[in-house]
């Protein structure tokens, strides 16, 4: 027989060979089937197996935990980063335009405005 160990409702994992005395000692909780379900065997990432009965599991996702502050203001410090670079780029282009601008009017000038 496997064991199938739990905590509350949440499954934690599986011993091919339980002693079950030992378990007893320990306070283990657990589950006794012929074979490991293949929800255990195959929980996907951000998922864990919840109990729902003897020998009865569910697969189950994860909360997901919302990203801590100095994560999220890197993420902002990026963005601001990335949008001056942006603003950057662009006066620098408007500055080019005048000064060509700027240079045609004073080739203008020297050729005796025409």
């Amino acid at each position: 027989m496997i064991a199938i160990i739990y905590n509350g409702n949440a499954v934690l994992g599986y011993h091919l060979t339980p002693d079950l005395e030992e378990m007893a000692e320990l306070g283990t909780t657990y589950d006794l089937l012929d074979e490991v379900p293949t929800i255990v065997l195959d929980t996907p990432p951000d998922h864990y197996v919840e109990r729902t009965g003897e020998g009865e599991y569910r697969l189950m996702a994860l909360p997901r935990v919302p990203p801590d502050r100095i994560e999220q203001l890197e993420t902002e410090n990026l963005e601001l980063k990335l949008a001056l670079a942006e603003l950057a780029e662009a006066q620098q282009t408007d500055r080019q335009v005048d000064v060509k601008f700027a240079l045609a009017e004073l080739a203008k000038i020297l050729n005796g405005g025409a």
